[in-house]
């Protein structure tokens, strides 16, 4: 059973020895009694700071000793890393990482932290600034917001012109907004379609501020009474209790939104960025609801900040065959990567049982699995352009007016990239072919029986052996082999619907393992790293060193010299 009690009582000696660095360090050291009456352990100390004595606390957390004390001082006395609400000190760059646990104590984090700072203080910010560690200290990150509300701010409307106007608000979700114009100037992002059913629209009156407002104070109420105080004309004024209902008084509406926009820290060299603050008032309710929505730029350069080395993929164009359980989750992942173009090929609708490994879920069954994949990649992605196509391989009617073939080739005309996971040999062995054909990459997974294992294969034309070597070599026992899963059961949902069991976890690795396999084939200009094989079989459920059949064997797949097929895509360019 875990001890739940205050860790001071838990670990009397690690109190003792708290309190002993605060001696050794030279700080005094008060315990304060009701916080410890309340379960909770807060130090009163002080330090010397431009000549005068500051007040401090040092108060812990209950997983203390692993993760640290918060210093807290007069709010204010810092104009930066510290809290200019809460008074609380920045003084690791990451919290939770750099704590020395057990080597520390709140006394060493004052001395070899706290005094530190308090010292470049002393010599100016720019001291301060060459001091610390490369982030910036936004403003907005200081204010109290509700947690499941949000407003999406698109980048052509992030700085509007003039002081003031109001702005067009879509609501996309009962607490999740859009920005959709301000005044007569609308978004041409069109990231900002997001395919939500926009039900409502609000208008919203917005002012530019100098400075931060935060002199307004962290949470929604007191940002009500500063712009009631300052703006007053961005908001209605409260009715009196005893006045509400009565004709004579104009009633504000139910709901109301104000909106403050400002320049803010947008990087450690000082630049900056204009930010946003929206203000939700429930007239409706008692007492009235008085919240901050949370802005968040809706801007390409927000999601590619993140991942570096996948630069330039904006620009790739990738067709999925295959929108299962393992091509699901590559195309999902390849959209997050900043893949931009998408072809999804599938003819299936995603079953109820699918949702067990699928990368849907319950809300898409029913739905064909090629345009829901679609749609789930631009979720992920919103500057991706992605489309499903309903396409079945082997059919003798074409309700489309054109061949199987015929529209994969189509698609595959000026694509960087095949990603082949439909399942079947034959088929991919079908677009092995085309893709060789047509010069463009190919790289395939699929699974074994039980999904206890999985193969991969890169097909590069003019570079590796085309799809029908590869089987060869598979076949005659050239290449190494995955395990295949002994008794795995087979479902059966008619002969055109049969699929194998096996847990989503194991597939999730597979798709995981293509997937890099696709970026590293499409060379992002960022230099994420390419494999150094063109083949690999994983059997998930052996040890790395299984001398018998080791988890991961890769291969090369070198040109065929005695294929046709080999031979002519050797006098190819490739799209690699």
């Amino acid at each position: 059973m875990i001890d739940v009690r205050p860790w001071f009582e838990r670990f009397p000696d690690l109190l003792a020895w708290e309190l002993a660095r605060f001696v050794a360090r030279e700080l005094s050291a008060a315990v304060d009694e009701d916080a410890r009456a309340a379960g909770r352990l807060v130090i009163h100390s002080a330090v010397t700071y431009r000549g005068e004595e500051v007040p401090l606390q040092v108060a812990y957390p209950s997983e203390y000793p692993e993760l640290p004390p918060v210093v807290y001082g007069p709010a204010g006395l810092l104009s930066r890393h510290q809290h200019p609400f809460g008074g609380n000190f920045c003084l690791l760059e990451r919290p939770l990482d750099d704590w020395k646990a057990q080597e520390w104590g709140g006394a060493d984090l004052v001395t070899q932290q706290l005094r530190r700072l308090l010292a470049d203080a002393e010599q100016g910010e720019d001291v301060v600034r060459g001091n610390e560690a490369p982030m910036p200290e936004p403003a907005t990150a200081h204010f109290q917001y509700a947690r499941d509300a949000s407003v999406l701010v698109p980048a052509d409307l992030v700085d509007p012109d003039g002081d003031g106007g109001v702005l067009t608000l879509a609501r996309l979700r009962p607490r999740l907004f859009l920005v959709q114009a301000v005044g007569t100037r609308a978004t041409t992002d069109a990231a900002a379609d997001t395919g939500e059913q926009k039900t409502e629209r609000l208008r919203v009156p917005w002012r530019r501020l100098a400075c931060p407002p935060l002199d307004a104070g962290p949470a929604g109420a007191s940002v009500h009474a500063w712009i009631l105080e300052h703006h007053p004309d961005l908001l209605s004024r409260p009715v009196p209790r005893r006045l509400r209902g009565k004709g004579r008084i104009p009633q504000p509406p139910r709901v109301e939104i104000a909106a403050l926009t400002f320049p803010e820290e947008a990087g450690a060299d000082g630049s900056e960025r204009q930010a946003w603050l929206f203000l939700y008032v429930d007239h409706g309710v008692k007492p009235e609801a008085r919240a901050l929505l949370h802005a968040q730029h809706l801007d390409e350069r927000e999601l590619r900040r993140r991942t570096p080395e996948l630069g330039g993929l904006a620009r790739a164009r990738v067709v999925v065959a295959g929108a299962g359980t393992m091509g699901a989750h590559v195309a999902v992942e390849l959209a997050k990567a900043g893949v931009g173009r998408f072809d999804i090929l599938d003819f299936d609708r995603l079953e109820l049982g699918n949702i067990v490994r699928h990368r849907l879920d319950l809300g898409s069954v029913g739905d064909p699995k090629a345009e829901a994949v679609a749609s789930a990649c631009q979720r992920s992605n919103p500057y991706c352009e992605a489309e499903g196509h309903h396409l079945r391989f082997g059919e003798d009617e074409w309700p489309a007016g054109r061949s199987p073939l015929e529209r994969v080739a189509a698609l595959l005309d000026g694509a960087h990239l095949l990603v082949e996971a439909t399942g079947s040999h034959q088929v991919a062995q079908f677009l092995g072919r085309v893709a060789g054909e047509a010069d463009v990459p190919m790289v395939s997974g699929w699974m074994t029986d039980g999904l206890v294992g999985a193969e991969f294969v890169r097909c590069l034309p003019g570079r590796t052996a085309c799809f029908t070597c590869l089987t060869t070599a598979h076949r005659t026992g050239a290449l190494p082999q995955a395990d295949r899963g002994i008794g795995a059961s087979v479902v059966v949902q008619g002969c055109s619907h049969p699929t194998v069991s096996g847990a989503g976890l194991d597939a999730t690795e597979a798709a995981a393992i293509l997937t890099r396999m696709a970026v590293g084939t499409l060379a992002p200009a960022g230099g994420y790293p390419d494999a150094d094989w063109d083949y690999a079989a994983v059997s998930f459920r052996r040890r790395p060193d299984d001398a018998e059949r080791p988890r991961m064997a890769v291969a090369s797949l070198p040109l065929n010299p005695d294929c046709d097929a080999c031979r002519a895509a050797a006098g190819s360019t490739g799209t690699r």
